[in-house]
């Protein structure tokens, strides 16, 4: 997942283990279903069996193409939390991802007009710093707003 974050938004327990308080920074979010489960059970259950327990998809393949696959099939059905992971691999080329920051606004854009804030926040910075257009002020301030109103933090400082 990437996006601005303290790491320390709690994320609740894993729905696997259900004895860990995950936070991003001991978590991991399944390309497939979009889950939050620990690291632990991630390494130690789903890597093992290469079957995402919740969902039951194959997760063997771990290339550039499947997680983009992956990823893709969840935002097209309306996942917000997908739409701002391609996002943000695409504004910074993370793990093999080409490097399209106009890409990355347009899934920032779909995701932050869905209510996610992460989302609304990146695009913010996207318009503020012309990341994948031209610099437009008036519309970084928007989407700061909705994210500070969201209770982003970094969007605050942003206003």
């Amino acid at each position: 997942d990437v996006a601005q974050s303290s790491g320390h938004e709690a994320l609740g327990e894993c729905p696997i283990c259900l004895d860990t308080d995950m936070k991003r920074t001991n978590a991991v979010v399944m390309t497939c279903c979009g889950a939050w489960v620990c690291r632990q059970c991630d390494v130690e259950i789903c890597r093992r069996i290469n079957t995402c327990p919740l969902c039951r998809a194959d997760i063997s393949d771990t290339s550039t193409v499947a997680t983009e696959k992956k990823l893709l099939a969840r935002a097209l059905r309306g996942d917000a939390n997908a739409m701002h992971n391609l996002g943000g691999r695409y504004d910074t080329g993370m793990n093999g991802f080409r490097h399209d920051q106009a890409l990355a606004r347009v899934w920032y854009q779909r995701a932050a007009e869905k209510g996610y804030v992460r989302a609304a926040h990146d695009l913010g910075c996207s318009h503020r710093d012309g990341e994948g257009g031209p610099v437009d002020y008036a519309l970084a301030a928007k989407y700061f707003r909705q994210a500070a109103e969201g209770g982003h933090i970094h969007s605050c400082t942003n206003l």
